[in-house]
């Protein structure tokens, strides 16, 4: 219920249209049946020999500010059900597709800063709908430069792994030989996912699941 009125609060009309009628999934009904359901599709895509991407979707940078602006509510956690409600059109559709039965644990990625708790909450609504653990086993320094700072060519030449490292609560050997999900809520270049899994020595088949993918943002 609080969930509901705090949604409300912040999200009393349909992102695109304005109507009042504004449901769960932040549209009206309208909206969402014309321009949202449509791009609704779980692609799969292979990153490398040992990684696949699982996104919902796909997020043109400039193409209009239908998805911008559901990405910035997503963003200033401000939707509640709406994240609970993709991330059940999430989970059944990854069910589909990937073999959830041969994974260990959720972990999502870390932040730059304290308040970015978007990868725990997807990763937590996964969890109560597939049934996996949630492995909170990494963080990010404090001092290191925040990704959307960087330009892609930036992202791109960083060799740097240490500004992600895990927990001490988690020793190598409880994570390393683990099948892993890793969760965020958008992939850029994919960084972010790779110093990860360095900082967990994790060289096992695992899968990243993000709900929105920007690929234009790793040609400019």
């Amino acid at each position: 219920m609080l969930s509901a009125v705090r949604q409300f609060i912040y999200n009393p009309v349909c992102l695109y249209c304005g109507s009042f009628y504004v449901e769960t999934h932040l549209y009206c009904k309208f909206c969402f049946t014309q321009y949202i359901e449509p791009r609704l599709l779980l692609n799969v895509k292979k990153i490398s020999e040992q990684s696949e991407h699982a996104f919902l979707i796909e997020w043109f940078p400039g193409e209009s500010d239908l998805i911008s602006e559901m990405v910035y509510r997503f963003k200033s956690n401000r939707c509640p059900q709406a994240w609970l409600f993709y991330s059940r059109l999430f989970a059944n559709l990854l069910c589909d597709q990937v073999d959830i039965s041969q994974y260990d644990a959720l972990v999502p990625l870390p932040g730059s800063k304290s308040n970015s708790v978007h990868a725990n909450i997807f990763a937590k609504n996964l969890s109560k709908i597939l049934g996996l653990p949630v492995l909170n086993a990494l963080y990010k320094s404090p001092l290191a430069q925040p990704q959307k700072s960087k330009s892609a060519k930036e992202r791109r030449q960083s060799t740097n792994v240490s500004d992600i490292q895990r927990l001490e609560l988690f020793t190598k050997n409880e994570t390393s030989n683990l099948k892993l999900i890793y969760v965020d809520d958008i992939m850029t270049t994919g960084f972010t996912y790779k110093r990860s899994r360095q900082a967990l020595q994790n060289k096992n088949q695992s899968l990243l699941v993000t709900l929105f993918f920007r690929p234009a943002a790793i040609q400019t």
